[in-house]
């Protein structure tokens, strides 16, 4: 999987869940994402295929920047909610959240 594409990513959502509030959300016991559990849910997901795949092969992430992706409300709200849905997922089975 492209390694530019998977920051750009990764950079574009975490930038919007800093910035805008867009994203984040709780564990089943209550723990909020924060910064530092992103960093450990990152080194778990860098290598994830399932994960990179969705976002950028399904989504088509490899052919567009995610601005240019905005342009397409639904596809673009669908790979977000599938970025943080999969991301606090694998955050709360590894003890993360």
């Amino acid at each position: 999987m492209s390694l530019p594409k998977k920051h750009e990513y990764w950079n574009h959502f975490i930038s919007r869940w800093a910035t805008e509030g867009i994203g984040g959300g709780f564990g089943p016991t209550g723990r909020k994402v924060t910064g530092p559990r992103l960093r450990k849910a990152k080194e778990l997901i860098w290598d994830d295929q399932t994960f990179w795949g969705d976002i950028l092969l399904r989504h088509g992430g490899l052919q567009v920047t995610p601005e240019c992706m905005m342009c397409d409300k639904a596809l673009y709200d669908h790979c977000l909610g599938n970025f943080w849905g999969m991301l606090n997922q694998t955050m709360v089975e590894r003890g993360i959240l």
